[in-house]
């Protein structure tokens, strides 16, 4: 039998939330209809915490290209991080990566651009990476690949020129120092990016993002893609907790968001808008009876308030999301939580 409820107890939780109707009048009470909350700016989504922060907290964040904007904005208010200055030298980001490119050129190359490198956009590569570092199960030879005589590629890190195999294992020494940093944190925040995964078929080797295109081609079977389901997201984010309650503190509190940050293309046969419907419907779905399970996890609708916002609080991309609005997210998410 589903969980359930009582008919008089849904309707009486109906009858007391100001924020139930999502059409309809142009007030409700004191309240904006939801469409009407969206009409402009940033939409203002109603949450209430399911517990409190201090001012004192050590805050770690882990995910998708989400998890660097929630970094930078909470900086900016003057929030510390424990991966505070564990960063890539910006002379190591990979040219191929345009938009730094122009940053290094214009001189104005951000702490983002050189943390892009630790982007983890699945739930699988997300507890892949704490797990790897944690029982320190693999080594840099068995998750690394040779691809000449002077240069090897690490596909746990992104965005990082290729080198010799000491260059190799210095990327990877910042990359697990910035792993290990999450066992000196009391709140965890992590933003879920997508659903498609890629994994080495030989090493089963979880990867953070897909491999190039020509190494697919050059080794046309052992890479291998799938798209995770409900139940696989949910028992990674189980897992996560669990790794987290081992390795670091079973009252770590963890905030768990869904990255508003689109699939840049999709590796399905799906129009993207499809497959991206798909793959933050699910993590979405997932990440909120996660934090119904947990006491010590908390959904933050960030997703929400982008994509019920209007057109103007995306770049011009239409991927990425303003760095104004991002700061108003993490406003709200600050005084919601240290509050």
């Amino acid at each position: 039998m589903l969980k359930n409820e009582a008919g008089i107890d849904a309707l009486k939780t109906a009858m007391e939330n100001d924020y139930r109707v999502f059409g309809g009048p142009v007030k409700l009470g004191e309240k904006l209809a939801s469409f009407r909350r969206a009409s402009s700016g940033l939409c203002k989504v109603h949450h209430v915490p399911k517990f409190s922060l201090k001012p004192e907290e050590k805050i770690y964040t882990v995910g998708s290209c989400f998890a660097r904007n929630v970094e930078i904005a909470l900086r900016n208010l003057g929030i510390s991080l424990v991966t505070d200055g564990i960063v890539y030298p910006y002379q190591w980001v990979d040219p191929r990566h345009t938009q730094a490119k122009k940053m290094i050129e214009e001189g104005n190359i951000h702490l983002f651009e050189t943390r892009t490198a630790l982007n983890r956009y699945s739930t699988h590569s997300m507890t892949y990476d704490f797990d790897r570092v944690f029982s320190g199960t693999s080594s840099l030879e068995s998750t690394t690949y040779k691809l000449s005589d002077d240069k090897y590629w690490d596909p746990q890190v992104k965005n990082i020129i290729q080198g010799d195999i000491e260059h190799t294992k210095e990327v990877r020494n910042i990359l697990d120092r910035n792993i290990n940093a999450a066992k000196k944190s009391t709140v965890i925040i992590a933003t879920l990016g997508m659903t498609e995964t890629w994994f080495d078929g030989e090493t089963g080797v979880i990867l953070p993002a897909a491999p190039g295109p020509q190494l697919i081609k050059n080794n046309p079977q052992r890479f291998r893609f799938f798209v995770a389901n409900y139940y696989d997201v949910l028992e990674n984010l189980k897992r996560f907790r669990k790794l987290i309650d081992t390795h670091i503190d079973p009252t770590t509190k963890i905030i768990i968001t869904t990255s508003p940050i689109p699939l840049g293309s999709t590796f399905t046969s799906k129009d993207s808008i499809v497959a991206n419907s798909r793959s933050k419907s699910t993590l979405c779905a997932a990440a909120q009876d996660f934090a119904e399970q947990n006491e010590l996890v908390d959904y933050f609708p960030s997703y929400e308030m982008v994509v019920n916002s209007q057109y103007d609080v995306w770049y011009e991309d239409g991927v990425h999301v303003l760095a104004e609005f991002v700061d108003e997210i993490m406003e709200r998410f600050v005084g919601l939580y240290f509050g």
